[in-house]
């Protein structure tokens, strides 16, 4: 045991240890760690400043946001400081990763078992905040990670972290919002709002970004010494900062001059233009300047003027003081001047030189006065300070202030904009978009793309749809890609195949029957009448009853009526009075006028009052024995007797009170406890141990220790241990009298005397060396090292060195500049290869030198071999020359395995040569020509011919092709051919007037004529992307080109095919014929290019009626042209050519059709096809009466926006079967109104029109037509065109003959179809835009000849015959708004839930009133309020009342009010509360209570008494629930337990629920529980109700958890029972009546209303109703 208890305190010690370390350790890294209630107020959001490390929990560790709590710690069993760890949890999707189950970070799930996915990224980049955060703690007691958790936890003890959501209540709203300077007027506002949860900062945020005006403010400083004020302008939000200066020196001038009368001053200028205020004082005298205007002079005379100026700009103020001097010289000081006077000059001051004004001397004349400058001083110049007032950027120049410090002049001046920095991105080809690279520069944004690739071929395969009876067939063809679809290879609908009919409505006496007619192949019917019976009347009429016909129960005779008599009833205390009415002619009878009951006459019996309860008196009537209790009285004082216990040294002492007459008790009066009765027994001190005394109590035994006395002193001896070279000296002290011993008195080890480093094997750039050290005295090896490998790669530093194997390098710009960060490797062979760093290029204009160095000696390396390049893969190769040096690019580069970048003065060339395949010839030797040229020499046996031709492409340093550059190749043999790069930078050489296409669908041809090269370049694509292995062929005496196409491409309406000629310097070639054929030849089509040298081919003004079926036949007789492939062919039979065909005419009287008169659908019109030119873009769509045209036919867009339409061979213009062509805009679908629309068919017969408001024409068109399906007929006469639709109640009428002469229309009507009132004929008539035409005569006429005549009203419309009213007997029905008499002394009304007013169909037999629902109108999802009342508007109550629909009929009686609601369903209560009136909604409901639930829900639908037996042992046969539990065990409801318990006051738990309510569903409901799964986490198939739990998950019954379990051992509330109940039932609280109604309601003492989430559901189970349901609500009916 104490080996244990040791163990365990070692374990916790070290823990102490390990949480020490662990906390220290992270502290480093973390933020600071504080308590949770002062968490710093400082945000930043994690995503921001993610570190990524290795291992999860410690990338979790250094980003996690730290605090510091008091937590119950398990381990330690008490509470204990805490280390919390948060970081909010990310993923991908930004959906938890909870909701898949997993719960810790190393992936395992809540089960603490099983493994899921994390979908975690790397926040900011490719992972978002999902609203939960990771959790870590350490105990700083025990050092147990995650003891929180508990000891039987997963995370207990394991360095893993687990989710917890971020409660909403603790997330804080921010507002991080930066500003970047943008210009001198804006900056950018990146504002970034959201909030933040405060335990893990996990942030939802929201960025913005916009241009803002600067929020400036300013700043005003005097600078005197430099005569200005000096204003910084300074953006409040950015930082921004503009300098102006204002000029602050009045400029004073003394007054020279001669007396002349008037009065002279000193002049000051005025400085308010710039906004300065001056105030000037004056003085005779420095420093007594207190005048406000400067003295006058008119006397000659030499006059100081002192002065002071104060100057205010901007609230600043400076002052400034001087001297200026007014001097007059007398009238005749100028006239002595112009005599031979010598002057006598004195001097009189020096005026100081400025930046740009000279300095001198001035001297005047004693005797004249005359002034004179001498000893000029040079200016002295502006001295600029420098101020930059924007930094230069590759978006924008920079700009600098230069302001003078002496005068205050200053200039701006613009610096240039620095070079973009390019990040390069290559975004691969797809078969919807091209492939291209996107350069963009990382500073600024700006971006191009370069390199386009084209777009791949679709992937499709083909899905094929077999036609039905009404629709083609068709095959469909879906990209695996894209999605791109389209539709071909149609196949003709079957046809219906009807069956022998059978009847649907049988005839009546006064309506039709309906026969029905099936198609056996599909869902389609035919509807077809069956004639009227008439009445056979039935018995006469009675008081009540009328005369009926005995067939249809229509009424024939009207009811008598009844003569009442009354009888009177009296009323009761218990029951109302009434008069009973009885009809002396019949048996009816009704009761009314009703009279309150009488009083009840109460008899009191009183109850006295006892101890335990109140007194009370009853009152019980003597007439009817009703009874309640009232008057309470107060219970009696208990009779108490005292019982006394005494106390002892362990308990205290007490006195118990029992009352005398019911027996209860209670305890008080308590004594303290007495003292204990201690012996002592004394254990004496040793070396060793305490010593102490035992106290214990002689009378309860309990012991503890006192009086400690500390251990007495050991009594050592001493042994000394000398020190070594690595060994400690020290002295050993032993305990004479215990044993103990310890070491003391250490002495340092003398240490090892260490020899230098000896060399074991030195190191190579291959392998490493070895070296070591050791002690010279012990010769212990003190240490052994590897001598690194010499580095085989480096990169160059600030000051541009570098080292590789024995070798130092230096690499220099042309200023010799160093260039930092350059990527330098060596190779076994000594051979150098460099890589620039980004932004640095080879180019001419700023050369790269290498300077190449040996480590050791420091002397030049000479004939080194350098291959350099850059970011933009321009490479150069040459050798280093005695100096050590190589400066690149030269004159002179081999293009190695790339390219060869050269220099020509200040250009730069990157070249690179390749094969007809496009493949790269390596080591071709480029040289720098004359006047900007290059050479280049191919290596040794390079084919070069015009088999084998070779493309140059050239390029400057940044990838941008170079246009007309002269180039010359030189290969074997001296074979040379020279000539000039096209716009791409390319030269293909030798010229030759054929050439394949390559992948970019790119050839260059060309012919050289004399002295004149003509070479061009074609590229030829389609819609699917470029087109490779194409034969061009150039003629250039005909300003043509030929291209045929190469295998597997053909000329295609659906893939057309695209051709550009552009000159070299791509320049597009108008006005050329270029020519497009199939590989055998077929299909040729020219076409002539446009301003941008562009043809397609078919061109776009043409595209087919459908998809073409058949690969167009080559022409046998057709000039050969290259390429083609011949392909035998054969004569075709005669029976191949088409047959004449010739436009019917139409008899005068059609012939009898056998064609039955069926409703057919509109036909299909297909997808259309687009059609354009430069001008318009059209959609057209061609059909006739079968619907689509399939076959291939041509539509062509003329010039002036017409349509000229071919028709296929099979498709001729024929009246009986029109063609209708629909034009609409392609882009916006709008119809194209006006257009000319030719038609012409195999025969070449030809028919036009020109569309209508819709874009409709029709062809042919005449003054005879025949009606389609839809009973469609057009005519003309007089250029005035006329639609025509013929229809009867039932359908469209096919086949009727329609035709105008005079102004007049007749129409014959087909056999089938005749003139009757009962199936009337309706013609309506519209002109070319479908607007309706207003009295036109028409004439319909049927095969018997019989005729009707009428004018169209004013929507185009006659109906014919017209029905005439008849008298008599029979009923009547009919009216609007839904009220229609069903006898003449009732009207019926028929509200639906909405407040809509439905007609219905009415009949009465024998007082009942039948009503049924028109077609849309169903019982099962609507309730229907039926009002009924005779004809004075009187209600009539007690009429039994039928509603049906198509499949379902409900019988209701109208209430006092002539009002029936159906259907209706009862729903009656099945929970009744607790005895003291309340419910207890969030109490655990017990197994006896959820049986009572089922029971009486079980019970209403049987319509049974609730009885029966429990085998149960543990059920008491007199408790309240044993008919229940007995009720559903006969039902197997109830299955109990093994042990033959039921335990009917346990909680029922929410599985034991579902149970329960899955099997009472059973009883009325097929229920098929095997065939549906769940994947609750903790619901194992295996568990006893899993097949019932799943049917109720997914029959939409119940939900489990957010963290995807279900729980299902849990309890399940009252509350939550009814409202599961009410979902499995189909019942739903009218919300609106309990609110509106709650008074009249049961209701429970402890739910207010809307005060539980329940209270509504609550509410249903607790009331009787009746109530109107539909799929989504319900609505309660009084």
């Amino acid at each position: 045991m104490e080996d244990l208890q040791m163990n365990i305190k070692l374990k916790n010690k070290l823990k102490k240890i390990l949480s020490s370390v662990m906390a220290a350790g992270m502290s480093m890294s973390l933020i600071p760690s504080v308590s949770f209630a002062a968490q710093s107020n400082e945000y930043v959001d994690p995503a921001d400043v993610w570190i990524e490390a290795n291992g999860r929990a410690s990338e979790f560790d250094i980003n996690a946001t730290v605090t510091t709590g008091t937590i119950f710690c398990p381990i330690c069993d008490m509470p204990t400081t805490n280390i919390s760890y948060r970081v909010p949890e990310y993923t991908r999707t930004g959906e938890t990763a909870m909701n898949r189950g997993v719960y810790y970070s190393d992936g395992t799930c809540i089960d603490g078992v099983s493994k899921g996915n994390l979908d975690d990224g790397t926040p900011g980049v490719d992972a978002f905040y999902t609203g939960y955060h990771w959790t870590k703690s350490v105990c700083q007691n025990c050092g147990t990670i995650n003891s929180v958790d508990g000891v039987n936890s997963y995370s207990c003890g394991k360095d893993v972290y687990s989710l917890n959501p971020c409660d909403s209540n603790f997330f804080i709203d921010f507002d991080n919002t930066s500003y970047t300077p943008y210009n001198s007027k804006t900056h950018t506002t990146d504002a970034k709002k959201g909030k933040y949860c405060q335990f893990c900062k996990g942030t939802y945020s929201r960025t913005t970004s916009k241009q803002e005006n600067h929020n400036f403010a300013e700043i005003i400083d005097g600078e005197l010494g430099n005569q200005r004020f000096h204003i910084t302008v300074d953006c409040n939000d950015c930082g921004y900062t503009k300098n102006e200066y204002i000029a602050a020196k009045s400029v004073v001038q003394s007054y020279y001059g001669n007396v002349d009368g008037k009065s002279h001053s000193i002049t000051v200028a005025d400085l308010s233009e710039n906004g300065v205020h001056t105030s000037i004082r004056y003085g005779t005298e420095a420093n007594k300047c207190n005048k406000t205007s400067a003295p006058n002079y008119t006397d000659a005379g030499y006059y100081p003027v002192y002065y002071e100026i104060d100057y205010s700009y901007g609230g600043e103020n400076m002052t400034e003081n001087g001297v200026s001097y007014v001097w007059l010289l007398s009238d005749n000081s100028s006239s002595n001047t112009n005599n031979g006077h010598n002057h006598d000059y004195r001097y009189l001051e020096t005026v100081s030189p400025t930046c740009t004004e000279l300095g001198y001397d001035r001297f005047q004349c004693n005797e004249c006065g005359a002034l004179q400058k001498r000893n000029y001083t040079p200016a002295t110049g502006h001295d600029y300070n420098t101020i930059v007032i924007r930094d230069a950027s590759c978006q924008q120049g920079g700009l600098e202030l230069h302001a003078c410090k002496s005068c205050g002049s200053y200039y701006t001046e613009n610096t240039s904009m620095t070079d973009h920095k390019y990040q390069t991105n290559t975004v691969a080809a797809t078969c919807t978009v091209n492939g291209y690279t996107e350069h963009i520069c990382i500073n600024c944004g700006f971006k191009y793309i370069s390199d386009l690739t084209p777009i791949a071929k679709h992937d499709y395969r083909p899905t094929i749809t077999a036609p039905t009876c009404k629709a083609k067939g068709f095959t469909t063809y879906k990209c695996r890609n894209c999605d791109d679809t389209y539709i071909s290879d149609y196949t003709e609908p079957s046809g219906h195949q009807w069956d022998e009919g059978h009847i649907i409505t049988n005839s009546t006496c006064e309506s039709d029957g309906v026969m029905e007619y099936d198609c056996k192949q599909c869902d389609e019917k035919m509807i077809k009448a069956v004639s009227a019976n008439g009445h056979t009347p039935g018995a006469a009429a009675t008081c009540t009853q009328p005369q009926i016909c005995e067939n249809c129960n229509a009424i024939l005779e009207l009811p008598k009526g009844h003569s009442y008599s009354e009888t009177v009833t009296k009323p009761t205390c218990t029951t109302m009075g009434y008069t009973t009415y009885s009809c002396e002619n019949c048996d009816n009878s009704y009761i009314g006028n009703y009279t309150d009951k009488t009083s009840h006459n109460y008899k009191s019996t009183v109850t006295a009052p006892t101890c335990t309860t109140m007194g009370y008196t009853t009152y019980t009537c003597v007439d009817c024995k009703d009874s309640y209790v009232s008057d309470y009285t107060d219970k009696l004082a208990h009779n108490y007797i005292a019982d006394v216990t005494a106390p002892t040294c362990t308990t205290m002492g007490y006195t118990t009170y029992t009352c005398a007459d019911c027996g209860e008790n209670y305890v008080s009066d308590y004594t303290e406890v007495l003292p204990h009765n201690y012996n002592k027994k004394t254990v004496e001190p040793t070396c060793t141990s305490q010593g102490y005394t035992i106290y214990t109590c002689s009378d309860c035994g309990k012991e503890y220790i006192g009086d400690e006395q500390q251990p007495t002193k050991h009594n050592y001896i001493s042994d000394v241990t000398a020190p070594t070279c690595t060994e400690l000296g020290y002295t050993t002290y032993t305990c004479k009298n215990c044993g103990e011993t310890h070491k003391s008195d250490y002495i340092e080890a003398t240490g090892h005397k260490l020899s230098d480093w000896i060399i074991d094997t030195p190191a190579t750039i291959e392998q490493n060396g070895k070296k070591h050290i050791e002690c010279v005295i012990c010769g212990t090896v003190i240490n052994t090292v590897e001598i690194p490998k010499l580095p085989n790669n480096d990169n160059s530093d600030e000051d541009g060195h570098s080292r590789v194997g024995d070798y130092n390098i230096l690499i220099t710009d042309k200023n010799n500049k160093p260039i930092f960060n350059s990527e330098i490797s060596i190779d076994t062979n000594d051979n150098l290869t460099i890589k620039l760093p980004n932004g640095r290029l080879l180019s001419a204009e700023d050369i790269t030198t290498i300077t190449v160095t040996y480590t050791e000696t420091q002397q030049p390396a000479e004939n080194l071999n350098i291959f350099i390049s850059d970011t933009m893969n321009n490479a150069a190769t040459g050798r280093t020359d005695a100096n050590g040096q190589l400066s690149v690019p030269n004159t002179n580069s081999s293009t190695g395995n790339t390219n060869g970048t050269v220099a020509d003065k200040d250009k730069t060339y990157v070249v690179i040569v390749t094969d007809k395949n496009g493949e790269l010839i390596p080591n071709c030797y480029v040289t720098v020509g004359d006047n900007y040229s290059i050479d280049v020499k191919l290596p040794t046996n390079t084919a070069f011919n015009n088999d084998n031709r070779v493309t140059i492409t050239v390029v400057n340093e940044k990838g941008e092709p170079i246009n007309r550059l002269r180039v010359q190749v030189v290969g074997d043999n001296d074979f040379i051919e020279s000539g000039y790069t096209n716009i791409k930078g390319q030269l293909t050489l030798p010229i030759s007037n054929s050439d394949i296409t390559d992948d970019n669908g790119n050839a260059d041809v060309g012919e050289i004529k004399g002295d004149k090269i003509y070479d061009y370049t074609v590229v030829v694509s389609d819609e699917q992307g470029f087109i490779k292995n194409a034969l061009i062929t150039l003629v250039v005496d005909d300003n043509a080109v030929l291209v045929c196409l190469p295998d597997g491409k053909v000329i295609d309406y659906y893939n057309r095919t695209t051709v550009k000629v552009t000159k070299t310097d791509g320049t597009p070639v108008e006005d050329w014929k270029v020519t497009v054929y199939n590989k055998d030849g077929s299909g040729i089509r020219t076409e002539v290019t446009d301003k941008d040298g562009i043809v397609i081919v078919p061109p776009l003004n043409e595209a087919p009626i459908s998809k073409p079926t058949a690969t167009p036949t080559p022409d046998t007789n057709a000039t050969p042209l290259p390429g083609v492939t011949p392909t035998p062919s054969s004569k075709p039979n005669e029976t191949d050519k088409p047959s004449e065909t010739k436009t019917p005419v139409l008899p005068d009287n059609p012939t009898k059709t056998d064609k039955p008169n069926e409703p057919t659908p509109t036909p299909n019109i297909g997808d259309g096809s687009v059609v354009q030119n430069k001008n318009y873009k059209y959609k057209v769509f061609v059909w006739d009466n079968d619907g689509v045209i399939s076959e291939f036919g041509l539509i062509k867009l003329l010039e002036n926006g017409n349509i000229e339409i071919e028709l296929p061979t099979n498709k001729t213009l024929n009246p009986e079967n029109k063609i209708y062509v629909k034009v609409i805009n392609a882009d916006n679908e709008t119809a194209i109104k006006g257009i000319t629309v030719n038609v012409t068919d195999a025969a070449k017969n030809t028919a036009s029109d020109i569309t209508n408001i819709n874009g409709i024409a029709v062809v042919p068109v005449s003054d005879t037509d025949i009606t389609d399906r839809n009973g469609y007929a057009q005519v003309i006469e007089d250029e005035k065109t006329y639609n025509i639709v013929v229809e009867d109640t039932k359908t469209k009428i096919e086949n009727a003959v329609v035709k105008i002469k005079g102004g007049k229309i007749s129409i014959i009507l087909p056999d089938g179809n005749v003139l009757d009132t009962t199936n009337q004929t309706t013609v309506t008539v519209t002109d070319k835009d479908n607007a309706p035409v207003k009295d036109i005569n028409i004439t319909v006429t049927d095969k018997n000849n019989k005729t009707a005549t009428k004018a169209t009203d004013e929507n185009g419309k006659i109906t014919v015959p017209v029905k005439t009213s008849t008298s008599g007997g029979g009923s009547s029905s009919g009216g609007s708004g839904g009220s229609s008499y069903v006898r003449p002394s009732y009207i019926v009304k028929v509200i639906d839930k909405d407040g809509k007013i439905i007609n219905v169909n009415k009949t009465i037999k024998d007082d009942k009133i039948t009503l049924t629902l028109p077609n849309g109108n169903t019982l099962d999802d609507n309730y229907y309020t039926i009002t009924v009342t005779d004809k004075n508007g009187k209600v009539a109550p007690n009429i039994d009342v039928t509603l049906k629909d198509k499949t379902n009929s409900v019988n209701g009686k109208t209430d006092t009010n002539g009002q029936v609601i159906m259907p209706l369903l009862e729903h009656k209560s099945y929970i009744v509360g607790y005895p003291d009136g309340t419910f207890l909604p969030d109490d655990d409901m017990s197994r006896a209570e959820a049986a009572a639930i089922f029971a009486r829900l079980i019970s209403e639908e049987k319509g049974e008494t609730i009885s029966g037996k429990s085998s149960f042992k543990d059920t008491d046969k007199n408790g309240w629930y044993a008919d229940y539990i007995g009720y559903l065990e006969k039902y197997k409801i109830i299955e109990g337990y093994n042990d033959s318990t039921f335990k009917p006051d346990a909680p029922v738990t929410r599985a034991e629920c579902v149970a329960m309510l899955v099997r009472y569903y059973s009883l009325f409901n097929e229920v098929k529980k095997g065939g549906y799964t769940v994947k609750y986490t903790d619901v194992d198939k295996k568990y006893w109700a899993y097949d019932d739990i799943a049917y109720a998950k997914n029959i939409g019954w119940l939900n489990g958890y957010a963290d995807g379990t279900f729980k299902g051992d849990n309890n399940i509330t009252r509350a939550e029972v009814v409202t599961v109940t009410n979902h499995a039932t189909g019942r739903t609280a009218d919300k609106d009546y309990i609110n509106k109604n709650e008074s009249t309601l049961n209701k429970f003492t402890n739910l207010k209303n809307n005060a539980h989430w329940a209270y509504c559901e609550i509410m249903e189970a607790a009331n009787t109703h009746k109530a109107a349901s539909s799929d989504k609500a319900e609505t309660w009916v009084k």
